[in-house]
């Protein structure tokens, strides 16, 4: 399937792309992110562990006549490690994982992940870092913590740009349901 709930997310990043910037896309999926982010002259390295969601990915971008980009099919903790390794930088870095986390009892080892997720992407990224969670039990001044936990270790200062972003109108939120507000989605800008 393809997640619409980061519609809006996907539009407002067309406002940070310069032209010419190299983009990491992690956990790309089906490249939602990758194609806003192209169509603004951005290089993109999407990486996912999903062959045929790559297959779909490559789909869009052809389809949106972007043709600066590559794909790769791999572990994303295991990728960004590699990319550190080899000395590797990204202007805008983009951690967009699927839930670490659906149940409450593992909410530790989900925020474990986020912490390293957002710690290898802070060490890539340059100008700017979007992450996101989709882990309901993960609320978001507890993802927003785990990130800044996360910046201290990388000795990156992080700022907040543009408010708390969530899902998309169309994805309710109700206060008789609190599951329902699972999407957290933050622009850092990184100094």
């Amino acid at each position: 399937g393809f997640f619409l709930d980061q519609r809006d997310n996907r539009i407002d990043i067309e406002g940070y792309i310069k032209e010419g910037d190299r983009v990491l896309d992690i956990c790309c999926y089906t490249g939602g992110f990758s194609v806003h982010c192209g169509i603004k002259g951005a290089e993109i390295l999407g990486v996912d562990i999903s062959k045929k969601a790559l297959e779909v990915a490559k789909e869009n971008m052809e389809l949106n006549n972007i043709k600066n980009y590559q794909f790769i099919e791999g572990n994303a903790f295991d990728v960004m490690r590699e990319l550190i390794e080899e000395g590797e930088s990204f202007d805008v870095v983009i951690l967009d994982p699927p839930a670490f986390t659906k149940t409450f009892k593992d909410v530790k080892n989900a925020l474990k992940a986020y912490n390293t997720m957002n710690y290898l992407g802070l060490k890539l990224a340059k100008r700017m870092l979007i992450t996101c969670s989709c882990s309901h039990h993960v609320d978001r001044e507890r993802f927003k913590n785990t990130v800044i936990s996360s910046s201290l270790r990388a000795k990156k200062e992080i700022k907040q740009i543009g408010g708390y972003r969530t899902q998309s109108p169309d994805h309710v939120i109700t206060m008789a349901n609190k599951n329902l507000e699972y999407l957290k989605c933050l622009f850092f800008g990184i100094e």
